[in-house]
């Protein structure tokens, strides 16, 4: 593989430690990161003051890891994205709620 990338043959040795298999592993076994922090996604309307978006985000992100995208005008859907993203919460650019992903409503 390297001659390829150099245009001439070199002598090489390789070897193969099956990353794919222990990351697939670990998955089954729900092996979860130590001190990695729950994902939320903070959601903003288009008309949002994006500097006050931008510092709630801050502030969230003590506790959550913190990432920010628009709102669409379907959040039911949108939500059902963001949980099969791996997202486990969502908040509100323009109120202080925190919707848990995977909880039905009783």
């Amino acid at each position: 593989m390297v001659g390829k990338f150099i245009g001439q043959q070199v002598p090489a040795v390789g070897f193969s430690i099956g990353f794919e298999r222990v990351c697939g592993i670990l998955l089954e076994q729900d092996y979860q990161i130590p001190g990695a922090k729950q994902k939320l996604a903070l959601l903003y309307l288009k008309d949002a003051d994006f500097a006050a978006v931008l510092a709630k985000a801050d502030a969230l992100r003590a506790a959550y890891d913190v990432t920010v995208l628009p709102q669409a005008k379907k959040l039911g859907k949108q939500f059902g994205t963001l949980e099969a993203a791996g997202y486990n919460a969502v908040a509100f650019a323009d109120n202080d709620d925190i919707k848990v992903l995977g909880q039905k409503a009783e």
